[in-house]
């Protein structure tokens, strides 16, 4: 198939079909769009500081751009991020809605999908154009004991085809992020004009006492 390398791991038995991607949202009652942050940097503006940003706190969207920013920088961030006194939320889902009622302007580390779903609602939030958006990749594999691995196989073959690419977009909300796969979230990417970082699970996860040291920071 034409299914994108960089969505599938080295040895090519695993694809990633459902996107989680992590990044940073806002209020669109508490910021003005002139005021909408467009980098990094631009969160440590005075004007966001004082329980203004939320910040999820597993620190997801920060240990899986660890490999492009890796742990000394990402550290320092983290400590200057920390003088903005900001409010720590659990849960992608949580910080969704306090971001929706107000509870802060700025919710960082939340999920794009879990954004343009509580927007199609009606609930005053949108995304902010800030890269990289973290590509968290968690692949699909055949188990070596299948009962029927070929019949595994041929769904898998499917779900990678354009057809069920939409239906995993349709139906999870969460399609390929890559330019030109017409998916909600491609869309969304394409038009802010994003880069997307992608990160496999694994890469990050056995890194010892990573949550730990960004916790700390």
């Amino acid at each position: 198939t034409n299914y994108p390398t960089k969505l599938c791991t080295d040895d090519l038995m695993g694809v990633t079909l459902e996107h989680v991607l992590i990044g940073t949202g806002y209020n669109t009652k508490l910021v003005q769009p002139k005021d909408v942050p467009r980098s990094w940097e631009d969160l440590l503006n005075p004007r966001w500081k004082g329980k203004k940003i939320g910040v999820e706190s597993r620190f997801k969207l920060f240990i899986y751009n660890t490999p492009n920013w890796g742990q000394e920088r990402t550290v320092k961030y983290l400590n200057r991020l920390k003088e903005q006194d900001p409010v720590f939320s659990k849960g992608a889902s949580s910080s969704n809605t306090l971001l929706g009622v107000g509870e802060f302007a700025i919710g960082v580390g939340v999920y794009l999908h879990g954004v343009l779903r509580d927007q199609a609602k009606g609930v005053t939030i949108d995304w902010a154009p800030i890269s990289p958006i973290i590509d968290k990749l968690s692949p699909f594999i055949v188990v070596r004991e299948a009962p029927h691995p070929n019949a595994a196989k041929l769904f898998l073959r499917w779900l990678m085809s354009p057809e069920g690419q939409h239906l995993v977009d349709k139906v999870r909300g969460k399609g390929n992020p890559l330019p030109g796969s017409k998916t909600v979230q491609s869309g969304v990417i394409e038009r802010l004009g994003i880069d997307v970082f992608t990160c496999t699970a694994w890469e990050v996860e056995s890194i010892k006492g990573i949550e730990e040291l960004y916790a700390e920071a």
